[in-house]
């Protein structure tokens, strides 16, 4: 559907009931500035903006019904008449050139005459003739303009004068003020000075006295902190490097272990079928070796106990060198945590305690002194197998 605006506006078309709202709306939306306080003159105003809601409701409801488009015609029927005011037509352009060149008051008048919604028998205000004068008379726009300009102008200068006189006024009250202060401070002004200047020796002297006391201070808590480093420096390193030399016996021992079990695994084998081999070749069903069986069994069980007793002792050797190693790591970490609240002003008399006694407490390496090589003698073996005993 096409139509055309009224009064040189220009022509729209549109397929469906979307566009036709659309168009309706971002219209509307140049008018939304009516009907405020200043800019609705007898109703006028707020009835422009309401026949613009009213139209946009109108389409949604017929679109909402399924309605033919053919019915918008009835809506837009105020565009083509003229009784509503489009941006791109003459008389809409005219109004918003009021409204951006005068005031939307002026405006506000401009589109109520304009849409024939007033009479000049309404126009009671300079306001309402300037507004109805420039829709009457679109050349005078830039003279209301200029008016508007200077009347603004002549504001401001008037309130600048006002505001400079208030100022030079409130400058010689404020003279008289001085000086009248300055003839009373003037008799005193000798001894003022005298004391003035002893307080600020006084001053500047405590003052001195305050930073050579901070100052001794300061040198002071520097060296008892340096004092303290390097007292705790060298234990630092000495854990350190003791940490490392476990460390290395510790791999050392690890791998003696390890190899050792390994070799022991394998001469046990071998003992083991080497007596298997033994026993089969003697074995005679009439006349059974006995004590050479007790022999093989005794032998095997002294090689078994001595492997594994080795073993235990090597094993008892690495986790010694690991304890220690824990040990001089801790102790390392103590002494450097100190050290880090020391340079910190943080540390206090109850914390070097607590470190030195960390420091100085006894070191478990892990071996229990009193192990000693198990007792192969037959007879005790014999014994203890008698008596149940491991």
């Amino acid at each position: 559907m096409q139509f055309e605006i009224a009064h040189g506006g220009p022509s729209y078309s549109f397929e469906n009931w979307d566009d036709l709202i659309a168009l309706l709306r971002k219209e509307a939306s140049y008018w939304e500035w009516l009907g405020g306080d200043h800019t609705n003159p007898n109703g006028a105003g707020r009835s422009i903006r309401d026949q613009w809601s009213s139209m946009i409701s109108t389409a949604i409801e017929r679109q909402n019904r399924g309605s033919n488009i053919g019915e918008a015609h009835q809506i837009v029927s105020d565009l083509i008449s003229g009784s509503l005011p489009h941006h791109e037509g003459e008389v809409g352009a005219l109004i918003l050139d009021i409204r951006s060149q005068v005031g939307e008051a002026e405006a506000a008048w401009a589109a109520a005459f304009a849409t024939s919604r007033i009479s000049l028998e309404q126009v009671r205000s300079p306001v309402a003739l300037r507004g109805v004068m420039l829709t009457a008379f679109p050349d005078f726009r830039e003279a209301a303009s200029l008016e508007t300009r200077l009347r603004q102008e002549r504001a401001n200068y008037r309130n600048s004068l006002r505001s400079a006189m208030q100022s030079v006024q409130a400058f010689q009250a404020e003279s008289e003020d001085d000086w009248h202060a300055l003839l009373g401070r003037a008799r005193g002004l000798g001894m003022r000075v005298l004391r003035h200047s002893r307080d600020r020796w006084n001053e500047s002297g405590r003052l001195w006295s305050k930073r050579a006391d901070d100052a001794v201070a300061s040198i002071r808590n520097t060296e008892n902190t340096y004092s303290q480093f390097m007292q705790l420096r060298a234990p630092v390193d000495y854990w350190t490097g003791k940490s490392t030399d476990h460390s290395t016996q510790k791999a050392t021992a690890y791998e003696n272990l390890r190899n050792y079990f390994i070799g022991l695994t394998l001469l046990l084998l071998a003992a083991f079928v080497s007596a298997g081999c033994l026993v089969v070749s003697v074995h005679d069903a009439e006349n059974e070796p006995v004590a050479l069986y007790v022999l093989i069994s005794a032998g095997l069980a002294v090689l078994s106990t001595i492997g594994f007793w080795i073993g235990r002792l090597l094993t008892k050797l690495y986790l010694s060198q690991h304890h220690l190693k824990t040990d001089a790591d801790e102790r390392a970490t103590m002494i450097k945590t100190y050290l880090a609240l020391t340079e910190k002003g943080a540390a206090s008399d109850a914390d070097k305690q607590i470190i030195l006694g960390a420091l100085f407490r006894p070191t478990a390496d892990g071996i229990v002194r009193d192990d000693g090589p198990p007792d192969i003698a037959l007879q005790s073996i014999a014994a203890r197998m008698l008596s149940g005993k491991e």
